[in-house]
């Protein structure tokens, strides 16, 4: 059995992972219409740099790199929060590695990259 601390931070990281995968969704629906809008725009014959300024672009790419950079960073953080579990409740890397369909050598990595400095 895992201890608290660690089961309680893997329940976080889990959270903020749905939280981040929120976000993305939304992002990517912007970035989808945006992108619908600048396709109808140009068949319209609208300059590309006028379509770009009709559909924030700039800004919605902007904000579409932020969500999945932070989806990225909760994925890593929940990935370092079941080693955590994972190595308490008795389980080696290689198990874990092959439960999730990952590499041991990444898990490894992520959990090198978990310790103190």
């Amino acid at each position: 059995m895992a201890s608290h601390r660690a089961s309680k931070r893997l329940e976080k990281a889990r959270e903020l992972l749905v939280e981040r995968a929120d976000e993305l969704s939304v992002a990517l629906e912007q970035f989808r219409s945006a992108t619908c809008a600048g396709i109808e725009l140009s068949r319209q014959g609208v300059s590309l740099l006028d379509g770009l300024d009709e559909t924030g672009g700039p800004s919605v790419r902007t904000n579409l790199n932020m969500a999945l950079d932070a989806m990225e960073g909760a994925r890593r953080e929940v990935r370092a929060a079941m080693i955590g579990v994972a190595i308490e409740e008795g389980m080696t890397v290689g198990q874990l590695a092959k439960a999730l369909g990952l590499s041991r050598q990444l898990l490894y990595r992520v959990a090198s990259e978990d310790r103190p400095k």
